[in-house]
């Protein structure tokens, strides 16, 4: 199983170099404040780091106490890229595979905690998007189609009938039996806080980079709206990493906030690149540890 894990790593890395260089992203945008480029990218690797503590977290929660922090880094970082893989399914089942190889476990108990955390991710990210809309003065459709997919998303996490519809779903495409507990919201009351703490991170960062690309001041709020365009990014199956469509709703909001069409677009095409940044650190950081000697 170790050489197939190794053999989807490959994989993952040439969709990577494919969808970079289909997207023709190579851009060299203007620096109007290094300073806070620096510290853009210093609050992306940590939005990384605490999306793997996250992952190590809820694997615990659910009962695999086993599971180390340094092991959930190295299974979310060797399986970063797998999301520029069409289907977007990969790095929530290459994390769990790694995870189940590593402590011989269930890969069906280890990919449902790993689709639920997903949709943890998803659900934080939407509602985050959502205030940002709102906090714009945008209360037209925009926000509405945002807060309907809020509402989605908990009906999938929390109540039974639609739990079991996207179960169903999700054996469509992974052509497997897979079961997914449904997440009771007494029992993840205490993990929602923590989900919210990636946001943060890369919401901050992002702001931070867009004041750092631009000769006056950015709003502060425009980091929520990278969550709502991250958030899109990952809902759009079809595309690799979301490639094309996270740049679009970045812009979009941006404009919103009162950023110039020009300056927009450089900001959403540059923040790819930044994003990237944060995806090649986690992945370095796992796979030096995974070179260190096993957890004690």
């Amino acid at each position: 199983m170790k050489k197939w894990f190794n053999i989807f790593i490959y994989i993952s890395l040439a969709f990577l170099i494919y969808a970079l260089f289909r997207a023709d992203y190579l851009i060299v945008p203007e620096i109007h404040s290094v300073s806070k480029i620096i510290l853009s990218l210093f609050l992306v690797f940590v939005g990384f780091l605490s999306d793997a503590f996250i992952w190590g977290r809820a694997l615990r929660k659910f009962g695999y106490h086993v599971v180390s922090t340094r092991s959930a880094i190295i299974s979310m970082g060797l399986s970063i890229f797998g999301k520029y893989i069409p289907g977007k399914i990969w790095v929530i089942v290459g994390r769990a595979t790694f995870i189940k190889n590593k402590y011989n476990l269930s890969l069906n108990d280890t990919a449902a905690i790993s689709l639920n955390a997903q949709f943890l991710v998803l659900w934080t990210g939407l509602i985050c998007g959502a205030a940002g809309l709102l906090f714009t003065g945008n209360k037209d459709y925009w926000a509405q189609i945002v807060l309907i997919m809020c509402f989605g998303l908990s009906l999938i996490l929390f109540t039974s009938f639609f739990h079991s519809l996207a179960t169903k779903i999700l054996r469509i495409f992974v052509k497997k039996s897979i079961e997914i507990p449904r997440l009771k919201f007494t029992e993840v009351l205490q993990l929602i806080p923590w989900f919210f703490l990636p946001w943060l991170f890369w919401g901050a960062g992002f702001y931070l980079l867009a004041d750092g690309l631009t000769p006056f001041d950015v709003a502060p709020l425009s980091g929520l709206g990278f969550a709502l365009a991250a958030t899109f990014g990952v809902l759009a199956i079809v595309v690799p990493g979301g490639l094309g469509v996270r740049e679009g709703v970045l812009s979009g909001f941006l404009i919103m906030t009162g950023v110039e069409p020009p300056y927009a677009i450089t900001i959403s095409l540059a923040s790819r690149f930044w994003y990237l940044a944060g995806e090649f650190f986690i992945f370095i950081i796992a796979g030096v540890l995974n070179r260190l000697k096993s957890d004690k």
